[in-house]
């Protein structure tokens, strides 16, 4: 009985080093949002060479306090400081509690970096300067 609860345990332990595992970041975020606080869990599957993301800003302010004409808050990715940005996604804001959500998605990456930026629609191509979150993912 020994033996099997032995092997099931290196079977359990060679799977989560086979996916990866999960990494968590906290961090305040910048100067442009001070006193919020950011949350960030990482699923590295390497197997399938991609990272199912879900991160909570909490204490964040509107958008429009941090640029006038901002509207929304976008996650994007790069591999490398020279790669091209792609955007993620864009987090669900709720004003009242000043909470930004971006839960389940998934970037097509094991290791880059992650950035939120306040943008003036949820759905621009280019990420903008005002820049709320910088985090290098890897494992």
């Amino acid at each position: 009985m020994k033996l099997g609860k032995i092997g099931a345990t290196a079977l359990a332990l060679s799977f989560l080093v086979a996916c990866g595992g999960t990494l968590k970041y906290t961090q305040d975020t910048s100067p442009r949002a001070p006193g919020a606080k950011t949350e960030i869990k990482a699923d590295v599957m390497k197997a399938e060479v991609q990272t199912r993301l879900n991160m909570t800003i909490s204490f964040l302010p509107p958008p429009k306090t941090i640029k006038p004409s901002a509207n929304a808050f976008v996650a994007w990715q790069r591999k490398g400081g020279d790669a091209p940005w792609q955007r993620v996604g864009a987090l669900k804001y709720d004003e009242s509690d000043r909470v930004g959500l971006l839960k389940d998605v998934t970037v097509p990456d094991t290791s880059f970096i992650l950035q939120v930026t306040a943008e003036d629609k949820p759905d621009v191509a280019l990420p903008s300067e005002d820049v709320i979150v910088t985090q290098n993912v890897n494992k």
